[in-house]
């Protein structure tokens, strides 16, 4: 199913596990090669210390590769099931303000898991979105195994 972009952004946005954890998204590339997201220190995503709670770190860093990819691909013609299989986060410093993430894939990211598609019907691909305060210090930085295949046409 392909979305514009533009609802894609608007609907992400009011996502309740999303919305709720103050995590917004900002910005979707017509492509979806790009994504920037917002987690914002609010109420309901403190830890007992008063900064960012590392599970609400994480869920701002959860869904995207696996969006990016299905929408990418949906746009290019191919019907495709996206999810995120494993990850890896490492905490380096207590998300103390606002946190932005960057993701991004390239069009060879995109070829290479086309190309292997259509040899094998699925894939999987690493990919790192870093977790960076209002200063520009790294506070999180997680690594996203994205599994992607063709959906069953029977």
């Amino acid at each position: 199913m392909k979305i514009p972009s533009w609802l894609l952004l608007i609907g992400m946005n009011l996502y309740p596990p999303l919305f709720w954890q103050g995590i917004s998204v900002r910005r979707i590339s017509r492509d979806y090669l790009a994504v920037d997201v917002v987690l914002r220190k609010a109420l309901f995503n403190r830890n007992l210390a008063g900064t960012a709670f590392g599970g609400t770190i994480f869920s701002a860093a959860d869904p995207f590769f696996s969006v990016m990819y299905w929408q990418a691909l949906a746009h290019a013609g191919l019907d495709c099931e996206s999810w995120l299989k494993a990850s890896k986060i490492n905490f380096i410093r207590p998300g103390s303000s606002r946190l932005r993430y960057e993701f991004r894939l390239k069009p060879a990211d995109l070829d290479l898991v086309k190309s292997e598609l259509a040899a094998h019907g699925k894939t999987e691909h690493w990919h790192q979105v870093q977790a960076i305060d209002r200063q520009g210090r790294l506070c999180a930085e997680a690594e996203m195994l994205c599994y992607v295949r063709l959906r069953n046409k029977s």
